[in-house]
């Protein structure tokens, strides 16, 4: 399978808010926040975890109401969007975005076992593909367990194959380099397992790779626990702006649960040439009714608070 990348965007940022769930617990994905524009050259500033407004200040913000759900207004202003009529708002993600929202990768340790979940399947080598003579010698089905031996460069390893499904059976130690890219720690493969992947028609829907490891880290982002009810995430649609060689797609989730009647709609950008991703908005919502381009991580989007009639 071939490795997805890009060298332009090899430091890209998560949402504080992501920050402060995943470091709760321990999922270890790597992160870090990038400061309003002014200082983005400042390595010192920090972003803390506190409230927009000190204890005992009135807060005259309009908000979002996202019930049982995490609280995302700090990170999504609500009162950026207006209202086209009964139901219908706009956007723009650039105004609704009170910060940049990027995942990068997640680097493993030796020792840890991971699993694989890209989609159809992915290639274990006899070197890494970035080396002269590499080839593929073996593809792995979703699922496979893997041990990681040594990480390498360009977010490669050598891996010790543990089990699951290969194309072609082997007999004894099997050893070789994977992309990392397509693997996840073992909570949030189980959490892509429960709340992502239940079903075969659910593998279909998620027919990329990046669609499932994005749609696992909103799941958990948004309470999703691996032993806990489940966190529906389902692909609602998907916007294509082929002109734009850096980017292949803008892919809108609808979140559920069945203890909470608010769904959320997360819309997310993807990039052509790598597994990164930005998330545009977390949002209370029913229905994504368009997306417009503007340029790289700017968009107009118009949506509805309306249920199906």
């Amino acid at each position: 399978m071939q490795k997805e990348t890009n060298n332009s965007r090899k430091t890209t940022i998560i949402a504080v808010a992501i920050v402060a769930l995943l470091v709760a617990a321990g999922v270890g994905i790597g992160i870090m926040c990038v400061p309003d524009a002014e200082n983005t050259y400042n390595e010192d500033v920090v972003q803390q975890l506190v409230p927009k407004n000190p204890l005992g200040e009135e807060d005259n913000r309009l908000k979002f109401d996202y019930g049982a759900w995490p609280d995302f207004n700090d990170y999504f202003a609500a009162d950026s969007v207006g209202m086209l009529g009964i139901d219908r708002y706009k956007f723009r993600t650039t105004e609704l975005c009170v910060n940049r929202h990027d995942w990068y990768r997640q680097s493993y340790e030796v020792g840890e076992h991971v699993y694989v979940v890209a989609t159809p399947h992915l290639g274990i080598c006899n070197l890494p593909r970035y080396q002269k003579d590499s080839y593929v010698k073996n593809n792995m089905d979703y699922g496979v367990e893997l041990l990681v031996l040594e990480p390498l460069e360009d977010n490669w390893a050598k891996v010790q194959y543990l089990g699951g499904g290969l194309s072609k059976p082997v007999e004894g130690e099997y050893m070789g380099y994977v992309s990392m890219d397509f693997v996840a720690s073992k909570q949030m493969y189980d959490i892509m397992n429960q709340h992502i992947l239940p079903t075969e028609e659910a593998k279909k829907q998620y027919s990329k790779s990046k669609w499932r490891i994005a749609a696992a880290n909103i799941a958990y982002v948004v309470g999703a626990e691996v032993d806990g009810p489940r966190v529906c995430v389902e692909v609602e649609s998907v916007t294509n702006f082929d002109k734009d060689k850096d980017k292949e797609s803008v892919v809108v989730f609808g979140i559920t649960r069945d203890d909470n009647p608010i769904k959320l709609l997360a819309v997310v950008e993807f990039f052509a040439a790598d597994n990164e991703y930005r998330i545009l908005a977390i949002i209370p919502g029913e229905r994504v009714e368009s997306v417009s381009f503007r340029s790289t991580g700017d968009y107009d989007v118009r949506y509805t608070t309306r249920g199906d009639d």
